[in-house]
């Protein structure tokens, strides 16, 4: 029972990255029908990276902690500053509530609830 979840955390922290850059590849994507925006990009992203977390708590309580905090390195690394300029997460309101947003979902989702 131990392995299974040592491993599951294992697999957590490697594709909580890949995750977390698939969500920041998403989460621009809006509806605009006028002047209003709907950013179902962003909900995807955001439910995306809970659900990662949440698959992984049902192999332990710590491997759904290894799963967030691979997706929060995932999003911090996206964060550096490169010479050309390019950044995955935009300085706006959208590129905001992706970091809060995103951030405080993957670590309640991993924190939340009874252990197991």
């Amino acid at each position: 029972m131990v392995r299974r979840e040592r491993v599951a955390g294992a697999v957590g922290l490697v594709l909580g990255p890949v995750v977390a850059t698939f969500g920041m590849a998403v989460y621009r994507f809006a509806f605009r029908p006028g002047p209003l925006i709907v950013p179902w990009g962003l909900l995807l992203a955001v439910l995306g990276g809970v659900a990662f977390v949440v698959l992984l708590r049902e192999f332990g309580r710590n491997a759904g902690i290894a799963g967030a905090v691979g997706w929060v390195a995932g999003e911090a690394g996206s964060l550096a500053w490169h010479p050309g300029g390019d950044f995955l997460l935009a300085s706006d309101w959208l590129g905001y509530s992706m970091m809060v947003l995103g951030t405080a979902g993957v670590m309640v989702a991993g924190t939340w609830g009874r252990r197991r």
